[in-house]
Order: structure tokens, then C-alpha cells, then sequence
């Protein structure tokens, strides 16, 4: 069951544990124990939640429901608010947590590519979007394979 109490939306797909109550997610490894974020959809919301594999074995999860989060009504909006994706920067002590958002703009071309900062995986502070297309006129690079790159500060 997701933490909300409901089952999955997608019936090919296992969700008879909290676990699996989205479809994505990003996984961390951090001081012995994995981390991992993923998205619920409770009443047509978005939200990003915690779990921990205290163990380390990634057989054993604790959902850590007060880290759960969605759009801070500030920087980012609804409905969009899914898909994380973690990395460590090691040059600045942050862990950035990348999104599928939307900017919290007057109109209705707002998708964008959300930030999220943390130094403890637990404590997210807003950032403004790496990527956001229809706001400003940015020169975008491609690789090789033909799909965008961001480049890091």
C-alpha cells in the first residue's frame, strides 16, 4: 500500500508495499545506509517522499513520512512536482535533487526543471529552476547523443 493508504494507479506494475507507491525515483547511498526518494500521487497531488534502507541490504525500507515535500507555493507550483534525481557535490557538501516542476509564474508555459539542496538528505531548501525553457531564450548545448545537457555552476 502507498503511505497514503491507496493502491497503485498502474495494475502491471507491484505495489503491495509503501515502496512502490510511484513509479520513480532516486537512489543515494550516504553513511552506510541507502536513500531513497520517490513520488505519491494522493488526491491528484505530488509529492516527493523518504525512505531509508537502514540495513544497507535494500531488501528493508523505512518510510520517513515527515520528510515528505512537495512544491513550496513560492519558487514552484502544482501539479508538477515528480521524477526526482539525486547527486552529491562533493565540492560544495550538497546533495542537489533535480525535478519535473513547474515555476510559480502567471501563465501556463511553466514546466522547468526544479532544484532542491540538502546537506543531510532530510532539510531541502528551494532553489530556482536549472532549467526553464519559456521564460528565457537559453542557448542550449546537446550531446552527442542529441539530448540536452545541463551544465553545473
Amino acid at each position: 500500500m502507498a503511505p497514503d493508504g491507496k493502491q497503485g494507479s498502474h495494475p502491471y506494475e507491484r505495489r503491495d508495499t509503501s515502496l512502490h507507491s510511484g513509479r520513480y525515483g532516486g537512489l543515494i547511498f550516504k553513511d552506510g545506509q541507502w536513500h531513497l526518494f520517490a513520488c505519491i500521487f494522493p488526491k491528484g497531488k505530488q509529492f516527493v517522499t523518504h525512505y531509508i534502507s537502514r540495513d544497507g541490504s535494500l531488501d528493508h525500507w523505512d518510510y520517513v513520512k515527515e520528510d515528505t515535500f512537495g512544491p513550496d507555493g513560492v519558487i514552484y507550483q502544482g501539479p508538477d512536482w515528480r521524477d526526482p534525481r539525486i547527486v552529491y557535490r562533493e565540492e560544495l557538501g550538497e546533495y542537489w535533487m533535480f525535478l519535473a516542476a513547474r515555476a510559480n509564474e502567471g501563465h501556463s508555459q511553466t514546466g522547468c526543471v526544479g532544484l532542491c539542496v540538502s546537506r543531510d538528505l532530510k532539510h531541502w531548501e528551494y532553489r530556482k529552476p536549472v532549467y526553464y525553457p519559456r521564460r528565457h531564450r537559453q542557448k542550449r548545448s546537446f550531446s552527442r547523443t542529441g539530448f540536452p545537457t545541463v551544465s553545473f555552476p
